[in-house]
């Protein structure tokens, strides 16, 4: 199965590719979708949607695997995500593929064991869940492949019930 994982943002999308293989699991593609950012909202979204469809089409996942937006203390920017999530959700869609949400919290769980990891530590079981040591462009790309991995692990758990 392959699984295209997205971290949600409006300045910096990150995604990753893998293909779960039984109990193995590689990777695929990763990298970042950046919008203008000089554009307005409106044209960012846009920019999201057209460089998801575009990952999707390169890469021909099977299902589409998308962190879940977390509370925080600015409002603005919570709905700011929930937007850029939704035009992910979207374009998922629209090429037929199943989608997925999940918690930080989860995904952190999934992949380090502890659902309070630091970034660092996601980053670090990312690499030997992989078996290499990737160079990611931003901490967005590590925790894109996290996302993928934790619907990995949960579509193996699912299995075996």
């Amino acid at each position: 199965m392959r699984i295209l994982g997205v971290d949600p943002g409006t300045r910096i999308i990150g995604y990753g590719v893998i293909d779960a293989l039984g109990n193995r699991i590689e990777a695929v593609a990763c990298g970042t979708i950046r919008p203008s950012n000089k554009a307005d909202i409106d044209e960012r979204l846009k920019e999201i949607h057209c460089g998801i469809r575009e990952v999707i089409r390169k890469t021909g996942p099977d299902m589409v695997a998308v962190e879940e937006v977390f509370h925080g203390p600015n409002t603005l920017s919570l709905i700011k995500m929930s937007e850029a999530r939704g035009v992910i959700l979207l374009a998922a869609a629209l090429e037929g593929l199943p989608v997925r949400g999940y918690a930080p919290a989860m995904i952190k769980k999934a992949v380090t064991g502890r659902g309070n990891a630091a970034k660092e530590q996601v980053k670090e079981m990312v690499d030997v869940i992989l078996g290499e040591a990737l160079q990611f462009e931003t901490s967005d790309v590590s925790d894109a492949m996290a996302v993928a991995i934790c619907q990995a692990h949960r579509k193996s758990e699912l299995a075996a019930d």
